[in-house]
Order: C-alpha cells, then structure tokens, then sequence
C-alpha cells in the first residue's frame, strides 16, 4: 500500500539526518508467502546502513497487506490489520501496540521523502520471518499471514482463509467483520492462488469478487469457490457462492453496463449500481439442464453459459426466451455424438471450449471452433430472435 501524498509531505519536514550508507549497500528484498507463492521482489529501494538493511515502510505495508495512515500533526504512522494495530512515532522512533511502547534499536532514516525502517521490524512485528542470502544479497521476508486484501480508495478489505471470515476499514476506522464464508478444504494452511476484487458501484456501495483456491484439494485439481458479493457500506446486499474445477477454463462473467451479476450457477441476479434486482433468471428453467452453469457472456439479449459436467456453450436467447445447444446447429453428426459422451477432463472436454464467441455484429453473433476432424479454425454465425 502506497503512502499518499499528505504522509509524504509530512515526512519532509522530519527532523532525523539522513543515515550514510554502508560500502556496497544494495541488497534485494523478497517476498514469500504460502498465499502469494509467486509474489514479485517489492522493491529496489532497501540498503544496508549501520549494519543493518532498511527497507521503506510503503514496501513492508504492501507486502503484509497493511492499511496506513499518517498523522501529520503527531509525525505517527498506524498500520492497520484486522489482527493488528501498531503505530510508529516517527519523531521520537519508538512503535507502540497493544498499550506497550518500545524504542526502535536505530531511529528511522529519512531519504527522499520516505520512511526507511529496519527488517527486523517486519521480521518482529509484522508476524514475518528475515532470512538473510548472503551469496544473492537478497533479503528474504516470509509471513505465515492467513490474509488476501485489496484496496478501494480509503477502504481496505481483508479476507481471512484461516477463519473464513471478511474484513472492511473505511478511513482510519478498526476493521469491522462482513461476514464468513466458506472456503476450500486446507484453506489457510495449503498453498493457494486466491484472489479480492473490489469496484466501486457508487459512493457507497461496492462489488467484490472474492476467489478462494487451494491446491490439490479437489483430487489433484484446484477447488475454486467464488464469492460475489453488493455491499452498502459494512452491510452485504446480495451474496453468491458458485463452486468449480480449475479445469473449467474461462471466469465467471460478473459486469456488464453498470450492473453486477451474482450467480450460483443455477439462479442469476442482474443487480444495479443502488444495489437493486434489475432482473432475474433460472438458468435450469431456461436452459432444460440440471447442473450448475457457469456465465460466460450477459447481455440485455442474449447469456452464454457452460455446464460444469459437459464442456458445451449454450445461447440462451433472452429475445425468444429460449435456449440452443450450439454445437447441436453447428457441428457435425459425429462430432454432435462425441459432444454428448464426451469425458470430464478428456481430451474432448478440453476441445470442446474452443468454441467461443468471436466477435458480436448487431444482432448476429459469430463463434469459433477448431474441428476434431480436420484441425481446420470454423466460424458459425448466430442471429438473435431469429
């Protein structure tokens, strides 16, 4: 999380002198975390100084998913986690959490305009663990934190995959719980690749895409649950929960013209930016299958969706009010058999994605496929209302 430009300038016009850096000062830092496993080095910034490698507090709020705020007036920095509240005195270099207080070994360097603080501050306070590479001079920091987060202006949103449970902070306000939500088996202690997304709708309502994955939980496979949520303010409006492979390919598709689409695969809220139902489906009533479905597309004319168990695309046609399965208009005989037999994880299943939407003129809609037969690149054309 970056420093804006009020703690910036209210780092200008600190007292500390600048510290002389030690002879071949630069090092690399690292970030390692079972949550981020291919989370990128932060910063070129970090040097050895006094025998010591410092490192910007931008960096540090960054990678253990930190809300901060600078007082001005007091020269104090608060770093904020649902877990965890600190503050450093800036100008008198002591942190103060949980109603102790206790100096730093080193005041904190100023240069630039920045605050440099020691690693071992990370490694101590910060849940963290420094690990010094003496061949690669890179220093590396692994946390054992539970949390994915991401930011929305002034707000910071926290998800806890140890405890299921979300967190919001508006301003300078103590997290407050949204709400818990159920996560993959070994979420929180298994290596994983999850994800928050935050958009703003309005001033005060938000729409969260919340995807929790743990590796090898689904038989070898990535389980992914994915949690969409309308919040107004700290109240959730509308949630989804929609559950799949990784071996489904493709996102859920959760925008479309200002209004946020919340899907359990089987029911369909169109929802605006107020946080009102514009629309509502049944995707097994439009549809006729009975499985989940994922939404590839959504329009006011037209939804493109896939089942779960067969890798097919299915139009369904919001004009007529009706659905097609395509490759049943498009395919050949043969192909339509291997179509409706085909395997979960086959070959075939994996083939069959290849047909997809290529490009959408007026009311004509042109897919794509790549034949089993020939390996020739097909394009079909579909109208819709016609």
């Amino acid at each position: 999380m970056l420093l804006t430009t009020a703690v910036m300038a209210g780092l200008l016009i600190t007292s500390h002198a600048y510290a002389s850096a030690d002879a071949g000062s630069a090092v690399n830092i690292r970030h390692e975390s079972r949550l981020f496993p291919n989370y990128p080095e932060t910063t070129k910034e970090a040097f050895i100084a006094n025998g010591r490698t410092w490192l910007p507090v931008r960096d540090a709020a960054a990678m253990l998913q930190l809300k901060v705020h600078w007082d001005d007036r007091q020269k104090t920095a608060t770093f904020i986690r649902p877990d965890k509240k600190l503050t450093l005195d800036v100008k008198n270099g002591v942190i103060r959490a949980n109603g102790s207080t206790r100096k730093l070994d080193d005041p904190v360097i100023i240069r630039n305009g920045r605050i440099y603080v020691p690693v071992r501050f990370v490694a101590e306070w910060f849940d963290g663990e420094a690990v010094w590479e003496k061949d690669t001079r890179t220093v590396v920091i692994r946390d054992r934190l539970p949390f994915i987060s991401a930011s929305a202006g002034q707000e910071m949103y926290w998800f806890d995959h140890s405890k299921g449970k979300l967190y919001r902070s508006a301003g300078t306000g103590t997290p407050v719980e949204l709400g818990s939500f159920k996560v993959p088996a070994g979420s929180g202690r298994e290596s994983t690749f999850s994800n928050l997304d935050v958009e703003k709708m309005t001033e005060s309502n938000r729409l969260l895409n919340l995807y929790l994955s743990v590796h090898g939980a689904g038989g070898g496979h990535y389980v992914i649950v994915l949690h969409g949520l309308f919040l107004k303010g700290d109240q959730i409006l509308h949630h989804a929960e929609l559950e799949y492979s990784e071996i489904y390919p493709f996102k859920h598709a959760d925008r479309y013209d200002g209004y946020a689409v919340l899907s359990d695969g089987i029911h369909v809220r169109i929802v605006n930016a107020e946080g009102e139902i514009a629309k509502e489906y049944d995707l097994r009533a439009l549809t006729g299958v009975d499985d989940r479905l994922m939404i590839e597309n959504v329009t006011d004319r037209y939804m493109l969706v896939r089942p779960f168990k067969t890798p097919y695309l299915i139009l369904v046609d919001l004009i007529k009010r009706e659905s097609v399965k395509l490759y049943q208009l498009f395919y050949s005989e043969e192909e339509q058999i291997i179509s409706e037999n085909v395997g979960y994880g086959s070959y075939e299943f994996q083939h069959y994605f290849d047909l997809r939407l290529e490009k959408e003129e007026g009311d004509t809609l042109y897919f794509t496929s790549r034949s089993i037969e020939t390996g020739e690149i097909r394009t079909y054309a579909y109208t819709i209302g016609h």
